[in-house]
């Protein structure tokens, strides 16, 4: 066995650690798909709304200087940002609960006694 395939216990001596699927830490949502959904969500979006835009732009032949301009403004500028935000507020709050498993982490205590000294009373 390889040496990655073992973890040191706290005690001492190996423990063997059964080696991870690829999809494993996606299954048993370890690792969220989410902020990558949102992040894809985003781009295609812009794709899309730049596409309209041009679209609806050289189609525009009707329309005054006002109107193309309000046009271009919602589809070049308007689109693209509210699809920015909701992303950015989908991958705020996976980015949150990653910190703080990480706080979590710091400061758990390395031994766990299992007694609480509000359970003495």
């Amino acid at each position: 066995m390889s040496k990655q395939d073992h973890s040191k216990k706290p005690g001492g001596g190996y423990q063997y650690r059964r080696p991870e699927a690829p999809f494993s830490d996606v299954l048993t949502f370890r690792k969220m798909i989410a902020p990558l959904l949102a992040k894809i969500f985003f781009w295609v979006g812009t794709v899309i709304s730049f596409i309209l835009g041009i679209v609806a732009l050289t189609n525009s032949r009707h329309l005054s200087s006002d109107g193309t301009f309000m046009m271009v403004l919602t589809f070049f500028v308007i689109y693209p940002a509210i699809l920015r935000i909701w992303s950015e507020l989908v991958v705020l709050v996976f980015r949150m609960n990653t910190t703080l498993v990480a706080i979590r982490k710091n400061t758990e205590s390395p031994v766990d006694t299992g007694s609480d000294s509000s359970e003495a009373e």
